[in-house]
């Protein structure tokens, strides 16, 4: 499963995945025509932009994408070329939108702590989902 994690317009690879990629002036290029598209893209972008990206993911064929514009946080997912949101995602249905909005607001206080106090509980959520 491959993820990007978008950070104010800067992508970062998260997750497991073969992709291939090549970095020219510090920034990360992703070639659409040799490597799938990622699985989930979670974008945090608090600048406005003229770039249309719910037709740019679904042009390349993001099943689906999480933004979170610093206050509210949306789940979109590709239903026959467009995008509709939803409550719940669809790869991550054990986690609650409730969930990430606690992990948001500690990765404010310490991103890295945030980040392997999810790790911890998505492990946990997918242990008591095999019990």
């Amino acid at each position: 499963m491959i993820f990007w994690l978008v950070i104010f317009g800067i992508v970062t690879l998260i997750g497991i995945g073969v992709i291939s990629l090549s970095f020219e002036n510090d920034r990360m290029n992703v070639d659409f025509d040799k490597d799938p598209p990622p699985d989930l893209i979670i974008e945090v972008d608090i600048t406005n932009t003229n770039i249309n990206k719910n037709q740019l993911y679904a042009a390349k064929g993001v099943p689906e994408f999480w933004r979170y514009n610093g206050e509210t946080l949306r789940i979109f997912k590709l239903n026959n070329g467009e995008y509709e949101e939803c409550e719940t995602s669809p790869l991550f249905s054990i986690v609650q939108k409730e969930d990430l909005y606690r992990f948001l607001a500690e990765a404010v206080e310490d991103e890295m702590e945030a980040m392997r106090n999810f790790q911890a509980f998505l492990k946990q959520k997918i242990t008591d989902e095999d019990n």
